[in-house]
């Protein structure tokens, strides 16, 4: 598993910053959960619905500014 930490702006303009966990670089619809989760407090102002990924970040004016990798948990074995 993969530690990564996204980094967004909401609609005021504030950077913040979100960890999740993945087995492999995360996809859109996955990064846009979280962040749009994290950004409302668990109550998203819009629901995901038939929206894509692009367009509930949009309606939810939540800005994706960067994906960063910050652990990768190495599969060590004991013998």
């Amino acid at each position: 598993m993969m530690d990564w930490m996204v980094i967004y702006k909401t609609a005021e303009g504030v950077e913040s910053r979100v960890e999740l966990r993945a087995a492999t670089v995360p996809n859109l619809r996955a990064v846009a959960w979280h962040v749009i989760m994290n950004a409302y407090h668990q109550k998203p102002p819009r629901p995901l619905g038939n929206l894509s990924a692009e367009q509930w970040l949009e309606a939810c004016e939540i800005e994706l500014v960067d994906l960063v990798l910050l652990r990768q948990k190495s599969r060590s074995s004991f013998s």
